[in-house]
């Protein structure tokens, strides 16, 4: 912090104005400016007309600001017949231990407040795609499905693979978002046992039967929808012979089983990683 110490010998018929300008620049500082973190009034025990103004910044900057703002200027315009002006003392203050452990703990908190709105913003939106993604593809079929002739046939193909292809677009998406969202909750946690709270992070809910979890269910939809639109780019376009929607069928039953195992063993290595997941996106 920048601490500034100012001394004010003030006319002893201006003595309330000048009590009045003060206060009001420390109101209007304070109020709209940034940096400010103490403004205050001292009179001297000894001397009724004698002041002192103790204002503590951020940083030389956030003073420098404040020198340059309407409120400085202002108040200084307002007390220039009555009064004489002379600095104490301008420095940095050399914080104690305790200060230094209270500063960390308020910028720790600024991160954790912002660390979970970001998790309950990613949470909500995979959620929100979740149930949307087997509801929007599910009732897409049915209408194809529906008036099928042999106008529509030829074009069953292309609609699958297209809708195949942007199932593991987000399907991609998701696996991102359940490492940044594992990330969230690793970050989370260390910040919860320093601060020594025990929030959400630390007291989430362990998964269900040991392996029902957001992931498992990721696991679960995107491959389902990705084989059934693999199902329709195969088994429709074209005039095929009776065992041919067997074969795939089998095809999108491979692509299912293949897309679940890849989200069981990536959720299986979040968990082994726990502890180095962290460092992989220090940016993110």
């Amino acid at each position: 912090m920048y601490i500034i110490v100012s001394s004010f010998e003030i006319k002893p018929e201006h003595r309330q104005d000048f009590i009045k300008a003060a206060l009001e620049d420390g109101r209007n500082s304070r109020l709209h400016e940034q940096g400010i973190r103490r403004f205050e009034l001292v009179e001297d025990e000894s001397d009724p007309n004698h002041f002192y103004l103790s204002e503590a910044y951020e940083n030389k900057k956030a003073f420098e600001d404040h020198t340059k703002g309407d409120f400085f200027n202002a108040f200084f315009k307002a007390i220039s017949g009555y009064s004489t002006h002379t600095d104490l003392v301008k420095g940095r203050l050399i914080p104690s231990s305790d200060e230094k452990n209270e500063n960390l703990n308020e910028n720790l908190k600024a991160v954790y407040q912002q660390l979970c709105e970001s998790y309950r913003a990613i949470d909500d939106f995979r959620t929100k795609l979740l149930g949307f993604l087997p509801l929007a593809t599910g009732g897409g079929i049915f209408l194809l499905l529906g008036p099928l002739s042999n106008q529509t046939q030829p074009y069953l193909g292309p609609i699958g693979a297209f809708g195949l292809a942007i199932t593991f677009g987000l399907f991609c998406h998701e696996l991102y978002g359940i490492t940044k969202c594992h990330n969230l909750i690793v970050t989370g946690g260390r910040i919860e046992r320093q601060l020594g709270i025990h929030g959400q992070f630390l007291n989430r809910p362990r998964e269900v039967a040991c392996f029902i979890n957001e992931p498992f269910a990721a696991g679960i939809i995107y491959p389902a929808v990705g084989a059934a639109w693999m199902f329709l780019a195969l088994a429709f376009p074209l005039p095929q012979d009776a065992a041919w929607p067997s074969y795939a069928l089998g095809i999108a039953i491979v692509v299912f089983l293949v897309g679940f195992a890849v989200t069981a063993f990536y959720n299986w290595w979040l968990g082994k990683n726990r502890g180095k997941l962290v460092w992989l996106y220090p940016k993110s």
